[in-house]
């Protein structure tokens, strides 16, 4: 009966090279450049801000930050009482290792940290904004347990997306 081991053996050899390789295609490097061929526009007055309520739970925006490997990519953006926020993935702190481990800098919420100036582009318009994160942790919960996280997980940081001036 020494053939069901080495059948096994050869299977979650497999499985773990098929697993392996779904996992490195599933980072995309898709670029999303080509949105941000439109020059950003003035979104309107910084003093009175800009109407974002019919931004949906989960509208595909696209961000556009200050590093050299993928700089433009997909979020969700939603608005919260007139303001718009997205916010990272849960497994941001995987997603930091990796970015380093293969020698493509920081994961964007880190840039972001520094560097709080991108652009957003949402419904084929491109605005100059500014990220700010939501560090009070009770607003951050509510905002996360009313998108649906409950358990709230700890990585996962907001951000509210500010026009600049």
């Amino acid at each position: 009966m020494r053939l069901l081991p080495a059948t096994l053996k050869y299977v979650c050899r497999f499985a773990l090279f098929a697993s392996m390789v779904l996992f490195v295609s599933s980072c995309s490097q898709q670029s999303y450049e080509d949105q941000f061929l439109a020059s950003p526009v003035a979104a309107g007055d910084p003093e009175r801000g800009v109407d974002w309520r019919k931004v949906t739970d989960k509208h595909r925006c696209y961000l556009k930050i200050q590093r050299s490997w993928r700089s433009a990519f997909r979020v969700n953006c939603f608005q919260i009482n007139g303001e718009l926020h997205t916010h990272s993935n849960r497994f941001v702190e995987y997603n930091q290792w990796f970015s380093r481990a293969f020698g493509l800098g920081d994961a964007w919420v880190y840039i972001v940290e520094t560097k709080p100036e991108l652009l957003v582009a949402i419904d084929g318009q491109v605005h100059k904004m500014r990220a700010e994160r939501v560090s009070d942790e009770a607003a951050r919960k509510t905002v996360l347990l009313n998108r649906g996280y409950d358990p709230v997980p700890e990585a996962i940081r907001v951000y509210r997306l500010i026009v600049a001036p």
